[in-house]
């Protein structure tokens, strides 16, 4: 990998921001018209992100390798990852080790679409980091799953799957990070910095309209513990709460009472219902509004320490918060060890 001296990059990240500025704009305009009219704009729109994507990762591949340094074994990052988002993890893990200066062990586990160049892309941005490939993490799960039939269905039927199973299975830590590939941190965050440093209780991302799960009457009937406004791509937890016997209890619970809840088509039984299930009786707290997952949230209006920029908002990650980051320096200064 040939790094840009420190002259081009700053010439390439102000290019790159003129393209997302551009990007910005054309949000901003196709908002102006109706409806019917935006579809097309909408579409081209699309188109112009992606290529805005390509020069983002194109750009990220020559940034200086962010080397980890690890020094605390007890807690370990786990993230989920796929092919088509290796751009965003990108950005989003060294937002992360930059802003929060951790100094754990990063684990990316493969859904199966990484291939060899790939892993080798994310090996040379960020040296020491783990990544578990899918077909050696199948034949470890599956097996540590054999007694579970519940569990193991899910794990091989459900994309969140792994990151239920496999970021504590796989793990050597005591404590997990869980982290998701499309958030963005923008400075230091002391309440995570201290529930990190302390491992006293678990701490969560509070999840973007709060109610759902208290709209849904048979889940608060069924788990009067669930917590209520968990996102879990933001979750810091010990090993020790997460129980096998407890997630196939709820998963055959799940699914028998599955008529009954898919009607509220958002909770797509993904790991997250499950957690929210599971950890409701453990001793647990929300994240402040400054580790935001609304799409309404700014960056620098609200002193953001991070942002999730999931579901519909991922061009958001791109049009907000890769165009703040592109204006910092330490961006494409190299890591001092």
């Amino acid at each position: 990998m040939i790094n840009m001296k420190n002259s081009n990059k700053k010439m390439s990240a102000i290019f790159l921001r003129l393209l997302i500025f551009i990007a910005k704009l054309l949000f901003v305009i196709s908002h102006k018209f109706s409806l019917k009219e935006r579809k097309s704009i909408d579409k081209q729109l699309k188109r112009y992100v992606e290529f805005v994507e390509k020069k983002a990762l194109d750009y990220s591949e020559n940034l200086p390798p962010f080397p980890l340094t690890i020094k605390d074994k007890e807690i370990e990052i786990h993230t989920l990852l796929c092919k088509k988002d290796i751009g965003m993890y990108l950005w989003a893990i060294r937002s992360l080790l930059l802003y929060m200066k951790i100094d754990c062990p990063v684990v990316v586990h493969d859904d199966g679409s990484l291939s060899k160049d790939d892993i080798k892309l994310i090996g040379e941005s960020i040296p020491n980091i783990t990544i578990i490939e899918r077909k050696f993490a199948d034949k470890i799960v599956e097996e540590l799953l054999e007694n579970y039939p519940s569990c193991k269905e899910y794990r091989e039927r459900v994309p969140w799957g792994i990151q239920l199973f496999d970021y504590h299975l796989l793990s050597n830590a005591g404590w997990i990070l869980s982290f998701d590939a499309d958030i963005l941190f923008f400075r230091f965050g002391d309440e995570l910095a201290k529930s990190m440093k302390q491992k006293d209780s678990i701490v969560y991302n509070n999840e973007y309209g709060s109610d759902v799960y208290r709209k849904h009457l048979i889940l608060t009937e069924m788990y009067p513990d669930i917590i209520k406004e968990l996102n879990a791509g933001l979750l810091f937890y010990p090993k020790s709460s997460v129980s096998l016997e407890i997630i196939e209890s709820i998963v055959t619970s799940l699914i028998e009472n599955k008529e009954k809840i898919r009607s509220f088509a958002p909770l797509r039984f993904g790991s997250q219902i499950i957690y929210a299930i599971m950890l409701g009786i453990k001793k647990t707290r929300p994240l402040s509004k400054v580790y935001s997952v609304n799409p309404s949230s700014r960056v620098g209006k609200d002193n953001l320490v991070c942002k999730h920029f999931c579901s519909g908002w991922k061009m958001g990650f791109w049009i907000e918060g890769i165009y703040t980051l592109l204006a910092r320096s330490e961006f494409f200064t190299e890591k001092k060890s």
